[in-house]
C-alpha cells in the first residue's frame, strides 16, 4: 500500500479514468469526466500505482453549503486493498469546510461509506429500458400546464431556480452543461406563465440518461418524459428515481423500464439546505445528485 500514491487528478489522467469507467461498464463519456474535474479540481483525486492510474474520485463543492462525491472507482485487480477508503478520505478531507457531504452509493460502496461516518438519507432505484421505450398508453392530466422544449435564457434561469428549490443549493454550471449536452431532451413545464417543472438529459456511452426531472406531481413528470418518446425511440434509456413514488415507478414500468439496481443517498454531517425531495422524480445521476 505504501507504493500507491493518492494525488490530485490532472487533465492527463482523464483518459485513464474513462478507460477504467468503460471497463467497469459505466455510462460516462470523456467529456463528462472533464466536466466533473472542472467543478473542483483541487478536490478530485487518483490512486497511482506502478502501472498507472488504479483509482479515481471526484468532488463538487457548492460554496461550502453542500458538496458531492462521485466517480469512486478502483480497478478490479486492486480492490479490497483499502484504496477506496484512502481515496474517500482524501475527498472527505478536501471538503472539511462544507456544511455537508453527500453521495449516491451502491450497496457494496455503502459499506465503505458507513465506516467513514456517512449515514443513509433515502433509497433510489436505477431504472433502465435496455431495448428502448414501449409506446406508453398513459393519459397524463397536468391540469392545464403546458410542456415545451427549452428555448431561451429565461427558461434556463427558471430551471436553475427550480433545481435549487429541489436540490437545496444553486447548480447553474451543471444545469447549463446538461442543457448543452442534449438540448433535444430538455423540456419545461409552465402553468399560468410560471415554470413548475423541467426535464433534462444527456448522452452516454451505453444509455441515454434522463434526469433531473423536477415536477409538481407524477403526471406532470410523465407528461414531460412522454414528450421525449420520438427523440428516444429505439435507444436504451437509464433514469435514477427516488423510491418514494410508487405511481411514478408504475408509469415507467409501463414504458418498459425495470430496476437494474438499488442506490442509497448518503450524507456526512448536517444538511442545512435539504431542498424539497418531493418534487424530484429523477436525479441528475450519481455523478452529481
Amino acid at each position: 500500500m505504501d507504493e500507491i500514491e493518492i494525488r490530485n487528478m490532472t487533465e492527463a489522467d482523464v483518459e485513464s479514468g474513462w478507460a477504467m469507467c468503460r471497463d467497469a461498464g459505466w455510462n460516462q463519456l470523456p467529456a463528462d469526466w472533464r466536466f466533473l474535474r472542472s467543478g473542483n479540481p483541487d478536490g478530485c483525486f487518483v490512486a497511482y500505482g506502478g502501472e498507472g492510474i488504479i483509482g479515481t474520485v471526484t468532488t463538487w463543492n457548492y460554496d461550502n453549503k453542500s458538496s458531492w462525491i462521485a466517480m469512486m472507482l478502483v480497478a478490479e485487480s486492486h480492490r479490497r486493498r483499502g484504496i477506496a477508503t484512502r481515496l474517500m478520505q482524501a475527498a472527505r478531507d478536501s471538503l472539511a469546510e462544507c456544511d455537508c457531504v453527500r453521495l449516491d452509493a451502491t450497496p457494496v460502496g455503502r459499506e465503505v461509506y458507513l465506516r467513514l461516518g456517512f449515514r443513509d438519507e433515502f433509497p433510489l432505484s436505477r431504472m433502465t429500458a435496455d431495448e428502448g421505450l414501449r409506446e406508453g398508453m398513459l393519459q397524463c392530466d397536468t391540469a392545464g400546464a403546458q410542456c415545451a422544449p427549452v428555448s431561451c435564457s429565461v427558461d434556463l434561469s427558471d430551471i436553475i431556480a427550480l433545481d435549487a428549490l429541489a436540490f437545496g443549493v444553486m447548480r447553474p454550471k451543471i444545469m447549463e452543461y446538461w442543457l448543452q449536452n442534449a438540448p433535444e431532451y430538455a423540456r419545461i413545464l409552465k402553468s399560468d406563465g410560471k415554470t413548475v417543472g423541467f426535464c433534462l438529459g444527456r448522452h452516454g456511452r451505453r444509455f441515454e440518461h434522463i434526469g433531473p426531472i423536477i415536477a409538481p406531481d407524477a403526471n406532470s413528470a410523465a407528461a414531460m418524459f412522454l414528450s421525449l418518446q420520438k427523440s428516444l425511440r429505439a435507444k436504451p434509456v437509464v433514469m435514477d428515481i427516488p423510491k418514494r413514488c410508487a405511481d411514478w415507478r408504475r408509469m415507467l414500468e409501463s414504458f418498459g423500464f425495470r430496476e437494474q439496481r438499488p442506490l442509497i443517498r448518503m450524507i456526512l454531517r448536517n444538511n442545512r439546505n435539504p431542498g424539497e425531495d418531493g418534487i424530484t422524480f429523477a436525479i441528475s445521476g450519481p455523478e452529481l445528485g
